[in-house]
């Protein structure tokens, strides 16, 4: 919020669009990473039989954790 934009709420602490590159690139990376870890891992955790029902809620709740950042998002944008 605080990257390079033309608001007039907001003031600007990140004066260059490559700060912004920077901070999302290693957002990307480390959640893909961890995310990567907790599905390997994840139904490992489990009883045997209960692996098919562990992974799947895992993806499942990975996919609406992800819709409800992006609609987060821009209620913010709104609010902002």
């Amino acid at each position: 919020m605080y990257c390079h934009i033309d608001h007039k709420n907001l003031t600007t602490v990140f004066n260059h669009d490559a700060y912004y590159i920077i901070f999302m690139t290693f957002f990307g990376l480390s959640n893909g990473y961890l995310a990567t870890l907790c599905m390997i891992y994840g139904p490992g955790c489990v009883e045997p039989e209960e692996q098919n029902t562990a992974s799947s809620m895992m993806a499942a709740f990975l996919g609406v954790g992800l819709c409800l950042g992006a609609l987060f998002s821009n209620v913010t944008i709104k609010i902002i």
